[in-house]
């Protein structure tokens, strides 16, 4: 009995073993017949790589390719209408960047600096700037302004002025104020001689001339009037010249402290260092006191503007009378825009309108060939009101 149990058990565990294996085999089977399946779906995605070919195959030709790549065509038509699209984008995007060259030739902006301005140790603190040319006056040079900013003036200070000149269609020569260039008056001398140079060299050497400097830099316009004594021809080729806040050797401390710091104590110590420098400074003084001359005599006999303001602490108005007094004596014509209020240099930025008005006025009468057609007003002296009385 014991031996017919152990026979039926053994044989129960075959068959359980057996259907165990059957299930398995079967299972592996559904599991291969599902991978073949999917992996061709897995595929499918490939005749997306189709841009690959040449932009030049045909949808005939692209059908027969995946045909005999053997991928399944007729489920990825679809996308395979817009192969033949793709070139006609990309041959698209030369005629687009072949527009961008016309946008490039465009008119040129207003201003943009010349190539003409020879290079030198000086050219950190010179730059050209040329306007277009003048489509009312095509036989004509156009002017050279020579504009003088005033003591540690950046590019951006004088903006708004050469701008002004810029779209009258006058080129501008632009000359930075740096504080060693006027304390050191050699180095202020080469300066002024490099730029004379420049006016009788090349292509500047017939044209007119305007010079508009401002505070300080009428000491520069000073040197540069002594060497311009030296060509025949300078009275001729200087039109007119225009002071914005003229500073005289009395003013040069007082400015040049002004200009470095806003520190009233370091403004007051630079004061006193500078007012020993130009006593014990000899020859510094005299070419302070050269400069200080030549700008009262007005040896070339230029026609003058200033503009200057009586409650300026830098620009001495009674110095700026006795500079015009001398003007009239030797009658150089010469008029004024007076402010009563508005500080060193700061006319302009608080009333455009009237700087512009009387800056024109005097660019048009003495160079009235280049605005044919236009209106000019005489320069006249004008007083702009009395300073405003503090309300009770």
């Amino acid at each position: 009995m014991m031996a017919a149990a152990a026979r039926v058990v053994s044989r129960t565990m075959q068959m359980q073993v057996s259907v165990v294996g059957a299930t398995l085999r079967a299972t592996r089977a559904r599991a291969l017949s599902t991978a073949r399946v999917v992996a061709p779906a897995a595929v499918q995605p490939r005749p997306q790589r189709t841009p690959l070919m040449s932009p030049r195959v045909s949808g005939l030709a692209t059908t027969s390719f995946l045909a005999h790549r053997g991928f399944a065509t007729s489920g990825t038509r679809p996308k395979q209408a817009t192969t033949p699209e793709q070139p006609k984008e990309k041959q698209e995007q030369p005629a687009a960047s072949a527009g961008k060259p016309e946008t490039a030739a465009a008119p040129k902006p207003v201003q943009q600096p010349a190539p003409f301005l020879p290079k030198s140790k000086h050219s950190k603190v010179m730059r050209l700037l040329e306007a277009e040319p003048n489509p009312e006056t095509p036989h004509l040079e156009k002017p050279l302004v020579v504009m003088i900013g005033w003591l540690g003036a950046k590019d951006r200070h004088l903006r708004r002025y050469r701008d002004w000149y810029l779209n009258r269609h006058m080129d501008v020569l632009q000359l930075l104020t740096p504080a060693d260039y006027v304390i050191n008056t050699d180095k202020g001398r080469a300066l002024t001689k490099h730029l004379v140079d420049v006016l009788y060299t090349g292509p500047h050497k017939t044209r007119p001339i305007v010079i508009h400097g401002f505070s300080v830099g009428g000491f520069l316009h000073a040197l540069t009037t002594g060497e311009l004594l030296k060509h025949a021809g300078a009275a001729e080729r200087i039109r007119c010249q225009l002071f914005d806040s003229p500073v005289d050797v009395q003013g040069l401390p007082h400015g040049v402290s002004v200009s470095l710091t806003d520190n009233l104590f370091l403004r007051k110590v630079i004061r006193k260092m500078l007012g020993a420098f130009l006593v014990l400074a000899k020859k510094r003084v005299a070419d302070y006191h050269i400069a200080s001359v030549l700008f009262h005599a007005n040896p070339l006999r230029t026609p003058s503007h200033v503009f200057y303001s009586s409650g300026d602490p830098i620009a001495c108005p009674d110095r700026i009378a006795m500079a015009t007094s001398s003007f009239n004596e030797s009658n150089v014509p010469v008029t004024l825009s007076r402010w009563h209020e508005s500080p060193h240099v700061r006319h302009m930025p608080l009333y455009p309108d009237n700087y512009f008005r009387d800056m024109g006025d005097v660019i048009m009468s003495y160079l009235p060939e280049y605005f044919p057609g236009q209106t000019i007003n005489a320069p006249q002296t004008r007083d702009y009101g009395a300073p405003k009385q503090p309300s009770d």
